[in-house]
C-alpha cells in the first residue's frame, strides 16, 4: 500500500472469516482507533451467500497488519 506521503507499507493477512451482515465485529479488532500502528481491515460481500434484494446476505472480513 502506498500512502499519500509516498511511503510504502506492506501488509500481511493475519485473519479472515465469513460473517453475517449483523455479525461483523464492532469491537477493537475492527475499529482500533487507539492503535499507534497502521492496521488494514477489509469488509466485503461474501459471494458464496445467497442474494437478498440484490445484496449478498453475508460479508467476508479480513484483518491485516504491517509485514
Amino acid at each position: 500500500m502506498t500512502y499519500g506521503s509516498g511511503k510504502v507499507v506492506n501488509f500481511r493477512i493475519t485473519r479472515s472469516e465469513a460473517a453475517g451482515k449483523t455479525q461483523v465485529p464492532t469491537d477493537d479488532s475492527i475499529w482500533d482507533h487507539d492503535n499507534p500502528r497502521p492496521v488494514l481491515r477489509l469488509i466485503t460481500c461474501d459471494p458464496t451467500t445467497p442474494l437478498d434484494g440484490g445484496h449478498y446476505q453475508g460479508n467476508w472480513v479480513v484483518w491485516a497488519e504491517p509485514a
